[in-house]
């Protein structure tokens, strides 16, 4: 089985996206599909360009090929947030927009949290601190 193969599929079941769902979007019959992920065709450049847009992740990645302009972000939600509330607040909205462009860029993140989930909890938390909806 290629890197690509057992990557694709890990990926697609994660998100939990049917093998007809993922066919549709890269433009391929359903055996096309079930084919690249069991290793028996191997996919254009244009279908992984397709695979790579729809995962929102880089070709590198799908092709499990190291990246070495990628960064592992790991942080715990809780501790992440209890850190960032004390911290004063000039410091809090230089690392609010840090992670904004972070995120932004196609730096992938791993482990308990992405950044754009701490963004959104972060600004949650704000608006109820200033009584906004």
């Amino acid at each position: 089985m290629s890197e690509f193969s057992s990557t694709f599929k890990k990926m697609r079941r994660s998100k939990k996206i049917t093998v007809e769902t993922a066919a549709e979007k890269l433009g391929v019959t359903v055996r096309t599909l079930r084919g690249y992920e069991q290793g028996e065709f191997e996919p254009s450049l244009d279908t992984v360009i397709k695979a790579a847009e729809f995962f929102n992740c880089s070709v590198d990645e799908l092709l499990g090929r190291e990246n070495p302009n990628t960064i592992n972000i790991q942080v715990d939600n809780k501790r992440f947030v209890d850190i960032y509330n004390e911290l004063p607040k000039d410091f809090q909205e230089i690392l609010v927009e840090a992670m904004r462009q972070l995120s932004q860029s196609q730096i992938r993140q791993g482990g308990t949290l992405e950044l754009s989930t701490a963004i959104s909890e972060i600004e949650a938390e704000k608006n109820d601190e200033s009584g906004v909806c």
